[in-house]
């Protein structure tokens, strides 16, 4: 018995030091990644099938990349740029409670569309920011389902959920994805407000990007390893 456990864990973690060593060679090559950390969520979650709470955990994260492939196809329609503003008033009210809706995500909001006026106004061919605009709600709306993860899986299985040390951490790296977004959306405004020509951050972006979804696998992928040690202590 004990080297059965032991032979699972060793290849627990041999997995997961391998796909987190491909995710991390990956990095810039988008779809590639993608393809990567669905597949090494689906692992996670199919060897840890009695924990229902990384198996919530998982869902909110599967849900997000669902909502984030939806809002890219999205993007491309000719309301997109009407609706992104609308949905935003919606969930400013709705998550006024978040500080970070309040001090960074709604001067963020009033500055892109007084920026689109001005586009409109002028002429201007003006880039398509509602995109990552809805990649900040996502996060938001994230950051939101983790916070009340345990309520709303009780209230829906009724099962034993807690609150886990791998939800702060989640919603603490939520965060800095806004950020990162929130200084992409400010460069592209810069560029098509001003005579500068700044790329810093667009260069940047998806590395960065990948590389917080990296971490995000790192604290997964720790969890669920101090998780069967537990058990099996």
């Amino acid at each position: 018995m004990f080297i059965k456990q032991y032979i699972n864990n060793w290849l627990t973690n041999v997995i997961a030091v391998t796909f987190l060593t491909l995710a991390l060679l990956s990095l810039g090559n988008a779809e590639y990644f993608d393809r990567i950390f669905i597949v090494y969520l689906i692992g996670v979650a199919s060897l840890n099938t009695k924990s229902v709470n990384i198996l919530t955990i998982i869902s909110i994260l599967m849900f997000e990349r669902l909502i984030e492939e939806l809002v890219f196809f999205f993007n491309a329609l000719y309301l997109a740029k009407l609706i992104t503003y609308i949905l935003s008033m919606f969930f400013i009210r709705y998550f006024w409670y978040d500080s970070i809706v309040k001090r960074l995500i709604l001067p963020v909001i009033i500055v892109s569309y007084v920026a689109e006026v001005f586009w409109y106004k002028t002429g201007y061919e003006s880039p398509r920011i509602n995109f990552y605009i809805g990649m900040i709600w996502l996060n938001i709306i994230t950051r939101h389902l983790l916070f009340l993860r345990v309520p709303i899986t009780q209230k829906v299985i009724s099962k034993n959920v807690s609150q886990t040390s791998l939800d702060w951490q989640l919603y603490s790296l939520s965060k800095w994805n806004i950020i990162v977004i929130v200084l992409m959306l400010t460069e592209y405004m810069i560029r098509h407000l001003t005579s500068f020509s700044p790329l810093s951050v667009y260069h940047s972006y998806p590395y960065t990007i990948q590389l917080l979804s990296v971490a995000t696998l790192f604290f997964i992928t720790n969890f669920a390893i101090q998780l069967r040690f537990k058990i099996n202590a």
